[in-house]
């Protein structure tokens, strides 16, 4: 008994320590714990819907359905193209809660779904909906039905197609359904931390945990508005939740501009540190009842493994309850069916998981991040060519999206369009996977020929019939850089900096160019002269504020720069001459280069290749204007702040003997400048203004003083009452003493 006493009051000790700690942090391990789970469920939840994304553009994308589009098939005639239609859609029924995928030619007038074909769109269910999918802005969008609850209906992913159709007219819609109560279970339900929910930008609950059952509107619209005024993508608040009071964590997700929520009871943590102090309690209670207890630990244990099986078998299979299972062995069987066939779905997600793993390593190994040693395990792991002469690579870039109907953000969109180009032109055992790397479209090719030359024609012939096609089918302006040949896998990183390289003389060469790091010649022994004096033009037409002088100066500068034949280093340093000599112009006006410029990344776009368009853009638009701008409004405040000083001092000592010479030596600045200030604020002379003022005061002192004529003449600095009534005559057409008389009388 003693002994048990002496090892208990250790226990016991630590045990009130650490309910002290805990209790005094555990909201902000809560905090944590649903922030990461809410992190999980976002990353779990949107790569389910980029696999889809992929999935159903990798369909719409496949010549099965564009040759298809402008068809009108009918189950006589085209029985063969029906049915490949319907099975591509019907593996899309393999992965996790898709419930109906649908093809829609709105075009032809016919529809393959899950019921079959039909050649009437309106015994479709969402015939009325069609037109506003046709209308929709975007080419790939998530949106919920709209009778649905976030419970139970579908999340709907509407698909245009042809993907790459940016005109008014769709040809056919994809209609991909998924159950949101199998993405609840999936991803929201069971969880320790908190019920789960995705709002939409409406804001519309899009998913919901089911036990807790349908968010009302008013709780979304308080959600919503708590969450714009903190002013973050993620973090917590309280909130009384229909008469208890919780803790809502969320995060802001760019990819689709959903909102997830993890409800949290706000009575957990207090629940969680009493659970902690009567945990200790039990620990000591359990020293004295240790002994007892061995017989039926004992027991316990050897039937662990069997009932820890079982259990784990219906924990992560399914939801029965043990009372409902009469056999263990037959609940076990039929777990064990449905675990085969997830891993047939597995079996799908693995091959879209091939794909991104190629991607990965061609990706790597251009970035110079996968060692030789390892470069045959990773080649014959991912399928690509064993056997070449000689490597060399090409880089593909989007001269410009200005004058076309893309916009920047179609950008990703149009890389994996050029990937797809690329992949078709050259047989898959001459080239690596075509990937995408810093707004570039990076392909290696796998040469036969054994001589840099063979080599390098081969590659530029294939250049340019990816830059026609390009033309073609995109409507795109397009350069490609064109590396050395190599012989070692290795060495591929390199390559890629060459093509990178070539690309940046399109400053001097244009667009639509295709260029081989051995075509760039430069005249070495010329010696390049800075153009102090452009620079000095483009500096004066920034002060003065002229856009048409600043854009003719900079092109005029930017052509002696191509016609002095330089290397694109002295090119890029002529660039940061030039800005650095416009941002003195901000220095000495007293403003700051970061407050006017902001974020404009200016060291990235140096180091970038562009054509001359694209260069004379940047710096008219994003550097020269902007900084003439902000002079111009400087000149203007700082105008006025002369003339407002001026007119205080007018009013304030009007009757002692001003000149512009004094005021002008107070303010400390010439007179001449203060005059041509002064007259372009006003309109006036500073000599008609101080006139114009006494004016006023004389007429006020007529009317509300008895002051005689030759007082207020006085008082008003002039040397005797007759020049006084001579101008007040010429201005107001009255003398002073009428002009008195006849306000009095009023």
């Amino acid at each position: 008994m003693f002994s048990t006493l002496l090892t208990s009051l250790p226990i016991l000790f630590l045990g009130v320590f650490s309910y002290t700690i805990a209790s005094k942090g555990i909201q902000e391990k809560v905090d944590e714990g649903n922030l990461q789970n809410l992190l999980q469920t976002q990353m779990r939840v949107e790569q389910l819907l980029k696999t889809l994304e992929y999935v159903v553009m990798q369909y719409v994308s496949s010549p099965i359905v564009n040759n298809a589009l402008y068809k009108s098939l009918t189950t006589a005639t085209h029985f063969k193209e029906i049915n490949d239609l319907s099975q591509g859609l019907h593996n899309l029924h393999f992965f996790i809660g898709v419930q109906d995928a649908s093809l829609i030619n709105v075009r032809e007038n016919w529809y393959i779904g899950k019921n079959g074909f039909g050649n009437n769109l309106k015994e479709l269910a969402d015939y009325e909906s069609l037109e506003r999918y046709t209308s929709m802005r975007n080419n790939l969008v998530w949106m919920p039905d709209p009778t649905s609850s976030p419970e139970m209906g579908t999340l709907n992913l509407i698909c245009k197609v042809p993907l790459l159709n940016f005109s008014v007219e769709t040809s056919a819609l994809l209609i991909l359904k998924i159950k949101k109560s199998d993405l609840n279970r999936q991803f929201l339900a069971q969880n320790e931390l908190g019920n789960l929910f995705v709002l939409d930008r409406s804001p519309q609950a899009v998913l919901g945990d089911p036990n807790i059952g349908e968010l009302s509107v008013e709780v979304q619209n308080r959600i919503t508005e708590m969450i714009e005024s903190l002013q973050s993508r993620n973090g917590h608040f309280p909130m009384d939740w229909e008469g208890r009071d919780v803790w809502i964590h969320f995060i802001q997700s760019p990819q689709h501009g959903w909102t997830y929520l993890a409800v949290q009871d706000a009575k957990k943590s207090t629940m969680e540190a009493r659970q902690i102090g009567i945990f200790t309690l039990a620990s000591c209670a359990a020293l004295f009842l240790l002994f007892g207890a061995a017989a039926l630990y004992g027991s316990h244990w050897m039937y662990s493994p069997i009932r820890g099986f079982v259990q784990f078998m219906r924990s992560d299979l399914g939801n029965k309850d043990e009372g409902d299972v009469k056999d263990d062995f037959a609940d076990l069987a039929q777990r064990i069916r449905h675990l085969m066939n997830s891993g047939l779905q597995m079996q799908d997600q693995l091959t879209f998981y091939a794909v991104q793993l190629r991607d990965s390593f061609v990706q790597r190994l251009l970035a110079g991040k996968i060692t030789k040693s390892r470069l045959l395990e990773h080649l014959s792991a991912t399928g690509f060519p064993v056997a070449w002469k000689r490597l060399i690579v090409f880089v593909v870039q989007i001269d410009t999206l200005k004058n076309t109907r893309y916009q920047e953000r179609d950008n990703d969109l149009l890389l994996f369009a050029i990937g797809n180009i690329v992949g078709d032109l050259v047989e898959p055992m001459k080239r690596f996977q075509p990937v995408s790397m810093d707004n570039s479209q990076v392909t290696i090719l796998a040469s036969e020929f054994e001589t840099d030359e063979e080599c390098s024609r081969w590659a530029l012939s294939i250049a340019e019939d990816i830059r026609i096609k390009i033309a073609e089918f995109l409507s795109l302006k397009v350069s490609i850089g064109v590396s050395r040949s190599y012989v070692d896998l290795v060495d591929v990183s390199g390559a890629y900096q060459e093509g990178l390289e070539a690309l940046k003389y399109r400053f001097q060469l244009g667009s639509e160019m295709i260029l081989h790091i051995n075509d760039i010649q430069l005249n070495r022994n010329k010696e390049t002269v800075y153009p102090k004096q452009l620079e000095r033009d483009i500096v004066d037409a920034v002060k003065l504020g002229h856009p048409e002088r600043i854009s003719t100066c900079l092109e005029v500068y930017l052509l002696h720069a191509i016609q002095s034949n330089i290397h694109i280093q002295e090119f890029q340093f002529m660039l940061m001459q030039l800005i650095g000599s416009l941002t003195e112009l901000l220095y000495g006006s007293g403003l700051s280069a970061e407050k006017v410029l902001g974020d404009k990344q200016v060291a990235h776009h140096l180091l970038q290749g562009k054509s001359l368009i694209e260069w004379k853009r940047w710096l008219l638009d994003e550097i020269a204007m902007p900084i003439a701008n902000h002079l111009r409004d400087e000149r203007e405040s700082h105008n006025n702040r002369i003339t407002e000083d001026l007119i205080r001092i007018i009013e304030r000592e009007f009757e002692s003997n001003l000149t512009l010479e004094d005021c002008s030596a107070r303010l400390n600045f010439h007179p001449v400048y203060v005059s041509r200030v002064f007259k372009k604020e006003t309109g006036l002379t500073f000599s008609d203004f101080l006139a114009q003022h006494r004016l006023r005061i004389a007429k006020k002192w007529l009317v509300e003083t008895d002051m005689t004529i030759l007082e207020i003449a006085t008082r008003l600095n002039y040397a005797n009452s007759t020049p006084f009534i001579r101008y007040f005559s010429k201005a107001t057409g009255v003398t002073p003493g009428k002009y008195r008389k006849d306000h009095m009388q009023l």
